[in-house]
């Protein structure tokens, strides 16, 4: 039921878009720039991502200049030039619906991308514990999930009854489980199979499917950049040392140049968390640029390795992608 607070907000939104106020938003912040991240394409079963994709494409050619996260990465340390509303785009993680959904429709407006990779990933040893939670909560018979987890955050059972509880218990896991030191994380990850009494497969679904090297070389060719996401996407400032995080880092910029034959200077944080100690490794592994979760524009003056990006869904409506891109959430 619309209610007449609701009709009023939709009207005012309908009237901001339609007078071209969020042309007025980008002009008045053209000298920053900003940088988008994706991750995946079709995890969103109620709507089509190539039509959504190719609006939001249409979006950017129109009102943004698209640069490169190397022309990023030049400016910050050498002064180059940016154009006005230079807009980058990154990808995370190395799915492989970007290369069969999302890149074709990117590749038709011809927009540069960075793509940062979880080696292990694309190496086939692994894939994303987020996704085996997911995969092992749909499909478990149990009623409940119970496990004596270090934290006062979760109850002791969480019902698995319904698509919906399903859900909610898979949300306040990952919340969970983001905050733990990394040792127990995997622990809880090696106790997950007997808990929900599933066996989980040791290569993902297809819908959860990594790229293979050849699919990243294709797209080398193609003109696609591409960063390390650490080796297995551990939270780096939840490993116990110093050295750990190093390994993370530096094995997956090692993995790609050794793929890929060419220099790898661009570095994504995973889930965003760094701290001095995790920037410290990064610089030492030899990157010149560092992307976070912070949402925001950057300008000439952010730290190369803090650099804020405006996080993207498939199931955005259009009018809430304009405003993100205009700034206004």
């Amino acid at each position: 039921m619309t209610t007449p607070r609701s009709a009023v907000k939709a009207l005012a939104r309908f009237g901001m878009h339609r007078l071209g106020m969020i042309q007025a938003f980008l002009w008045y912040r053209r000298s920053s720039f900003q940088i988008l991240t994706y991750h995946r394409f079709t995890d969103v079963p109620t709507v089509d991502p190539t039509e959504v994709l190719t609006r939001q494409c249409e979006f950017i050619r129109e009102r943004f200049n698209p640069v490169s996260m190397s022309q990023v990465e030049h400016a910050l340390h050498h002064g180059g030039p940016l154009p006005p509303n230079a807009l980058a785009i990154t990808v995370d993680d190395g799915y492989r619906d970007f290369f069969s959904v999302a890149f074709p429709i990117f590749r038709i407006y011809e927009l540069p991308l960075t793509v940062y990779l979880i080696s292990g990933f694309i190496d086939g040893q692994l894939w994303p514990w987020w996704d085996r939670l997911t995969w092992a909560l749909q499909h478990s018979n149990k009623p409940f999930l119970e496990d004596e987890m270090p934290s006062n955050e979760l109850p002791t059972r969480l019902p698995l009854g319904s698509d919906a509880e399903r859900q909610a218990a898979c949300s306040q896991v990952i919340a969970l489980l983001v905050k733990l030191p990394n040792r127990d994380r995997l622990a809880f990850m090696r106790r997950l199979p007997e808990m929900l009494a599933v066996d989980i497969p040791a290569a993902p679904p297809e819908e959860c499917a990594a790229m293979t090297w050849d699919e990243v070389r294709k797209l080398q060719a193609e003109g696609v950049e591409f960063g390390a996401h650490t080796h297995t996407h551990p939270i780096l400032t939840s490993l116990e040392n110093q050295k750990s995080v190093v390994e993370e880092v530096g094995e997956s910029r090692r993995r790609i140049e050794e793929e890929l034959r060419s220099p790898v200077t661009h570095f994504c944080y995973p889930n965003g968390d760094f701290n001095d100690n995790v920037v410290a490794a990064v610089k030492a592994c030899g990157f010149l640029s560092a992307t976070t979760v912070l949402s925001g524009y950057d300008s000439r003056s952010t730290d190369p390795y803090l650099l804020k990006r405006h996080s993207l869904e498939m199931d955005l409506s259009d009018y809430y992608f304009r405003e993100s891109l205009a700034g206004l959430h």
